[in-house]
């Protein structure tokens, strides 16, 4: 078991979709495409299951089937489109998962060519995933749960055995200013292997797709990764600079997604120290290390 932490956001469809904030499966989403496959079983409805009972909000969520649990060998997608705008996008998503814990599960991917490749969503930490040297998703990570297995049918990362409740996730993108639209896709798959196990599966509400919030004005893709451990981390964690990163008139500033300073240190000596949470709310921040107040490094840090 592992934690995931997972991120938020406002996005925009793409020209062939409508604007968007909220998709609560309440009304057609258009730019929602389940596979067409006759092995499909992801349907929007009603939830009237075992322990899918509900929704987040409103009567409808999509999910796999409304009805009877999923059955044995089957792999089932459904394929979210939107824009990437500048400033500090990401998508959140409320999910409820009820599967055995040998390779059954559900896993998140993107692709920024139309579906012709896709990237596993994993760790935000160990993701970099860059496009003509643009990095445009550190990852995908969840809050306050032990769901995570890595043994998925496949060999895939993802979401496994039972939440309980709903949980909260979100897929975060860093801080850019992007002139032009970027379009990508998410999808999300669920998988089951050949031991008959009856459960609900995935099901997924209220995926909110946002873009507001300012930024930093630090340029993320000048500054090199540095590691922190633990991450997430509750209460202090350490910084690791590497062996050629040595301060010697150091400081650090931690900054909310909304580009504020929540938190500064000075007087940092060495290539490593510690970060301490103190009142800090629980959240995803970003850690930039400076030497003589010039950055030269930078961290994702969560706070749980």
């Amino acid at each position: 078991m592992r934690y995931f932490y997972v991120m938020a956001i406002l996005l925009f469809a793409p020209t062939l979709f409508a604007q968007i904030d909220t998709v609560n499966f309440e009304t057609p989403a258009p730019h929602i495409n389940i596979d067409t496959n006759s092995g499909n079983i992801w349907q929007i409805g009603k939830p009237n299951k075992t322990v899918f009972d509900s929704a987040y909000s409103g009567s409808n969520a999509i999910l796999t089937d409304t009805l009877l649990p999923y059955p044995i060998n089957n792999t089932s997608s459904f394929t979210l489109c939107f824009e990437l705008y500048g400033g500090q996008p990401s998508i959140k998503f409320k999910h409820r998962f009820d599967s055995d814990t040998l390779n059954d599960g559900g896993f998140v991917e993107i692709s920024s060519d139309s579906g012709q490749t896709w990237l596993l969503l994993s760790d935000t930490t160990s993701l970099d995933w860059s496009n003509g040297g643009f990095y445009f998703a550190y990852g995908l990570e969840t809050f306050n749960f032990y769901g995570v297995s890595d043994s998925l049918a496949g060999g895939k990362i993802g979401f496994s055995g039972r939440s309980n409740d709903w949980v909260s996730s979100t897929i975060l993108f860093p801080c850019y200013a992007i002139k032009k639209p970027f379009e990508l896709m998410l999808r999300f798959t669920f998988v089951s292997d050949s031991t008959n196990n009856p459960r609900d599966g995935w099901m997924i509400d209220d995926i909110i797709i946002q873009n507001q919030g300012g930024c930093s004005s630090i340029d993320e893709n000048q500054l090199s990764q540095v590691e922190v451990y633990p991450n997430p981390l509750n209460t202090r964690g350490r910084i690791d600079l590497g062996e050629n990163n040595y301060l010697q008139n150091g400081s650090y500033t931690l900054y909310t997604l909304s580009g504020e300073k929540a938190q500064n240190v000075k007087n940092l000596y060495g290539n490593s120290f510690e970060i301490e949470r103190n009142q800090l709310p629980a959240g995803l921040y970003t850690l930039v290390v400076y030497e003589d107040g010039k950055p030269v490094s930078m961290a994702k840090v969560s706070f749980y």
